[in-house]
């Protein structure tokens, strides 16, 4: 619930006006994107209206761009050097919200459509959204990779980021935040800051200006880059191998000798100690075992990702909806866009799938039963996706976004186990978040993304 200065709904401000702004932050190459080429990283800032309808909000004329900084490399994050450049900008925030703000340039009379110059209009920043990585620094909260890996709830390490029981998390404490922020501040050693990091998660952040900021709920991590950046993209490329139209590539095997050496790592193998083992029992210590257990079969992903490669050539589609490259997940198809991940998890691939590793399919392959517990764990990513991306979102529909984004980590857990990133646990954050802002296209980072993406068109002679 948020709150004007009186008290009561920000909302609700009488004869005032009152207007939200959404955040985003995030920094890019200028020099473009090739692996090869220059690197100048640039950040840019920019406010949008949340009053304004969609059509609106994301017109480039309606969007303020309060900062733009030119690298060539990111501010320090251990330094938290974002916060002062955030701070003139958080500071006018600050400003309009509890003393309000007065338009001198608008007509002299009050209309409908222009306020006069007696208007007192507030503002009120209702959330900032980036993705998970950039989220952090201009929060004042310690990087993705540390194990303070959540600050909308409770969970701690990188140990629980499959965690599927939401039912059991609280809140984080908002309070505890800022008073690590406050300490962290007024340490007076790099050793003091570190001690504050490693308990609070903390640095400081200019959003500590604003009195009602509270950062277990208004620091969004973007559902555009957890979903089709990360989760899709690493359970299509990663969980399910599909790089490659090779019909014999195999994953390669892992030992499964287990060795323990005191703070150490195991010595390298030494052929000629090897030869000199004076029992058989020393040399059998030097070889290495594999799995005595039969093999599993593996996902034949020569055959998979070719069938997805024909559905997106043969299938029809409306002209409104476009089509990945032909060649996706190969080098030769480049990097995709989020949207390109969209409709390949929506769209083609669970066709793919469904044609493959279905029974009553004409073009079933021979090891479609094994395949079913893979096939379940694709869909149900499937069918999240598609329910999050709706334009409206009631209790139902998001109540059956959680069930099967919840199936599907279990089905991650079950076939591949170890395989988990942070963008998993945010996944199940975007439920609460919709449920505060209503649908992801209030808030999540696509015309931010569009915004950078004008910039790096633009030609430059440095």
């Amino acid at each position: 619930m948020l709150l004007g200065p009186d008290g009561k709904l920000f909302v609700d401000g009488g004869e005032e006006g009152r207007f939200f702004f959404l955040l985003h932050v995030d920094f890019f190459s200028s020099e473009g994107t090739t692996g090869r080429g220059k690197h100048r990283s640039t950040g840019i800032a920019s406010l949008r209206c949340l009053n304004l309808p969609f059509h609106l909000r994301d017109d480039i004329s309606n969007v303020y761009i309060p900062g733009f900084w030119r690298g060539p490399k990111e501010p320090s994050s251990p330094d938290a050097q974002l916060a002062h450049l955030l701070e003139p900008l958080i500071s006018d925030l600050e400003k309009s919200y509890t003393r309000g703000i007065r338009c001198f340039g608008s007509s002299s009379s009050d209309t409908p459509s222009a306020p006069g110059e007696q208007t007192t209009f507030r503002c009120m920043l209702a959330g900032s959204c980036s993705d998970l990585k950039a989220a952090r620094p201009h929060a004042g909260l310690l990087d993705v990779n540390s194990h303070h890996d959540c600050f909308t709830c409770n969970n701690f390490h990188q140990e629980g980021i499959l965690r599927t029981d939401f039912e059991n998390w609280t809140c984080v404490d908002d309070g505890l935040l800022r008073e690590g922020m406050q300490k962290w501040r007024a340490a007076r050693t790099t050793k003091d800051r570190e001690t504050i990091e490693h308990y609070y998660g903390t640095r400081c952040t200019a959003l500590e200006i604003l009195p009602y900021f509270k950062f277990s709920i208004q620091i969004i991590a973007d559902p555009m880059h957890a979903f089709y950046h990360r989760i899709i993209h690493l359970f299509i490329r990663n969980a399910l191998g599909l790089t490659t139209l090779s019909p014999t590539t195999s994953p390669p095997h892992t030992s499964d000798i287990a060795f323990h050496h005191e703070f150490s790592p195991p010595p390298r193998p030494n052929p000629k100690e090897m030869t000199e083992s004076r029992t058989a029992q020393e040399f059998l210590t030097h070889l290495e075992w594999g799995d005595l257990t039969i093999a599993e079969k593996q996902v034949r992903i020569g055959d998979v990702l070719a069938q997805v490669h024909r559905c997106i050539r043969d299938v029809v589609v409306p002209s409104w909806i476009s089509k990945p490259p032909f060649d996706c997940c190969l080098k030769s198809g480049g990097t995709l866009k989020a949207d390109n991940w969209r409709l390949l998890s929506s769209l083609y691939l669970p066709l793919a799938l469904l044609s493959l590793w279905t029974k009553d399919s004409p073009l079933r392959a021979d090891d479609f039963t094994e395949m079913e517990d893979v096939l379940n764990t694709a869909m149900h990513l499937t069918c999240a996706s598609i329910l999050m991306a709706k334009q409206t979102m009631p209790q139902q529909r998001r109540e059956l976004f959680l069930q099967h984004y919840k199936a599907h980590i279990e089905g991650l857990k079950r076939i591949f186990p170890g395989f988990g990133v942070p963008s998993h646990h945010v996944g199940f954050h975007v439920y609460d978040f919709v449920r505060l802002f209503s649908t992801v296209r209030n808030f999540w980072c696509f015309s931010g993304e569009r915004l950078i993406g004008s910039f790096q068109k633009i030609s430059t002679n440095h």
